[in-house]
């Protein structure tokens, strides 16, 4: 079981080529994580003979993803909102908007009336 360690020993903060080990300490994240990176071409290793294996700190820094924060399509949504009251509100001098059934009846109404009525 991988236990994450919080202090990263000497060698690895001075060392410009790290083991899986010491890569998986480096980024707090699993060795087998480091091999599947690897494995899936998203981290570059270089191989040093047969057995080792060794990771470029300068790749493991590479591989962070800056998070840019961008609005959602629900923060869209609510300030289409916020506009779209703000102009009723306007419309109506500052009222409060009344029962929306009341609206509809009066419309409803109203063009029943203009077709109702001959031309």
């Amino acid at each position: 079981m991988f236990v994450k360690s919080a202090a990263v020993s000497p060698r690895v903060a001075d060392s410009q080529w790290l083991s899986t080990k010491e890569a998986a300490q480096y980024l707090g994240v699993g060795e087998a994580t480091i091999q599947r990176w690897v494995r899936e071409g998203r981290l570059r290793a270089y191989r040093f003979g047969q057995r080792v294996l060794r990771i470029r700190r300068s790749d493991l820094e590479a591989i962070a993803e800056p998070i840019v924060s961008t609005p959602s399509y629900s923060d869209d949504l609510l300030r289409e909102c916020q506009e779209l009251t703000e102009s009723i509100r306007l419309r109506r001098e500052g009222k409060p908007a009344g029962d929306s059934a009341d609206e509809v009846r009066k419309i409803r109404l109203e063009r029943a009336n203009r077709s109702a009525t001959p031309s």
